[in-house]
């Protein structure tokens, strides 16, 4: 049994993983892969007050500081990367049975714990033993992932915020109305919040979830924008539930009552209102500009850093709120197995592959995740495997483009009239030559 569910992953990768990198015609050739993935299973980033105003259950505890990349996260990320390589040496960006020169993959990371670990798990996968390292900043904030945290833009209040309320099709009261059903349920899972946080929205100290109220902040210097109340707390929720079920294959998540299918209910609310912010144009552009700028210019060999240039594969290791705002910038969609539409799991990652058909250079957008069920799935040396090998492999999403949303090809000369259009005026992090790293990052402070 164990040799047939082995023999049954390796399959799963060539039936579902090569195809979709799999040229059009023999002749086609692709130059060069320019990949934003987001990190793998982290612990919740919200503090333990935060979460223990939402409900007066008792959290899990995470075997690592808040918001870090965790182990079996970690492991994760590298048995994803380690099928995809056998695409990549199938489609000649990376070398059979041997490990890539140096100088042909460049990995970026974020400087926060969870995408340099996330980024060394991926070389574990990837190119494993061999020369390869990342390159991160040592700054605690990264400019290039976070312009506006950073202080490169500031938000005017007044216009981010009606940019944010344009997202939701009639107002927040609309959209909660909208997703009165995950919002119930997920009331149903908390119980009753502190009297803390009815205290907080103006209500009873017996207040629900379902009671409280949304509203769009905004801090007064600019520096972020955000949802709060119901539909925050249900989004926030959803995605926890979704680390908690990768994170512990052996226990149901949410108290016990969040399986597979209560979780299906759930992400779709997550995904709406996550979107409601991180997609509005004025956010995408702002937070989003810099680093498809970098992306353009890596995807063409005209970065400022010579190693994007030189390397047939490059990777920048971010946040779903990159993907969602790069996504937004180039009016990308995308499905992946498991997830609702537009839906950025741990370690998903979105590709954009250089092709040359002896015509015309295009560009081919692709996204590929692994499905709830393949990052719930054990590893074979975990106590509820039965010592069998499940499969990790990711699976290749439905994208699509922007306008017509039939295709997810762009010409080299549409993709640059887009990219220029996105970019144009966007808050750029100045120049960077990061330090490359060659060990695992320490956990954070």
């Amino acid at each position: 049994m164990p040799i047939l569910r082995l023999f049954f992953a390796m399959a799963l990768v060539l039936i579902l993983v090569l195809p979709a990198l799999a040229k059009d015609n023999e002749s086609a050739k692709l130059l060069k892969i320019v990949a934003l993935s987001r990190h793998g299973v982290r612990a919740p980033t919200q503090s333990d007050r935060v979460l223990h105003s939402w409900t007066l259950k008792t959290w899990p505890v995470w075997p690592v500081k808040k918001g870090d990349l965790t182990p079996r996260g970690a492991r994760l990320v590298t048995a994803m990367w380690q099928d995809m390589r056998a695409a990549l040496n199938q489609q000649g960006i990376l070398p059979e049975n041997m490990c890539p020169a140096p100088d042909t993959v460049y990995i970026r990371a974020d400087s926060d714990e969870r995408t340099r670990a996330t980024a060394w798990a991926l070389i574990q996968g990837l190119a494993p033993n061999c020369s390869i390292g990342y390159a991160a900043i040592p700054e605690k904030v990264d400019p290039l992932f976070h312009p506006v945290k950073a202080g490169i833009y500031k938000y005017n209040p007044a216009a981010v915020a009606r940019d944010v309320l344009a997202m939701t099709d009639g107002g927040l009261r609309n959209l909660q109305e909208e997703l009165a059903g995950p919002v119930q349920l997920t009331s149903e899972i908390i119980g009753s919040p502190s009297e803390a946080i009815c205290e907080r929205f103006a209500m009873t100290p017996e207040c629900s979830l379902n009671d409280l109220p949304s509203a769009i902040s905004v801090r007064s210097d600019g520096s972020s924008v955000h949802i709060l109340g119901a539909l925050s707390i249900t989004s926030s929720l959803a995605e926890i539930f979704l680390l908690e079920y990768a994170e512990w294959p052996d226990a149901t998540p949410g108290w016990g009552q969040v399986d597979g299918k209560v979780l299906n209910e759930l992400l779709p609310a997550h995904a709406k209102v996550f979107d409601v912010v991180n997609r509005a144009p004025l956010v995408a552009w702002a937070q989003g500009g810099a680093l498809l700028k970098e992306i353009g210019d890596a995807l063409m060999g005209r970065h400022y850093d010579k190693r994007a240039n030189d390397a047939k594969f490059v990777v920048f290791v971010g946040h779903d709120t990159n993907i969602a705002n790069i996504g937004a910038l180039m009016g990308i969609e995308w499905e992946a197995e498991g997830y609702p539409r537009d839906g950025i799991p741990p370690a998903g990652v979105m590709f954009f592959e250089l092709w040359d058909n002896n015509v015309e250079k295009e560009i081919k957008i692709k996204f590929y995740a692994q499905s709830p069920e393949a990052l719930r799935a054990p590893f074979y040396d975990e106590k509820n495997s039965g010592g069998e090998q499940y499969s990790h492999a990711p699976v290749p999403g439905k994208v699509a483009t922007a306008p017509k949303f039939d295709s997810a090809t762009y010409s080299e000369k549409e993709f640059e009239r887009r990219w220029n259009a996105a970019v144009d005026g966007a808050p750029m992090a100045p120049p960077q030559l990061p330090e490359t790293f060659y060990t695992m990052p320490a956990a954070s402070e």
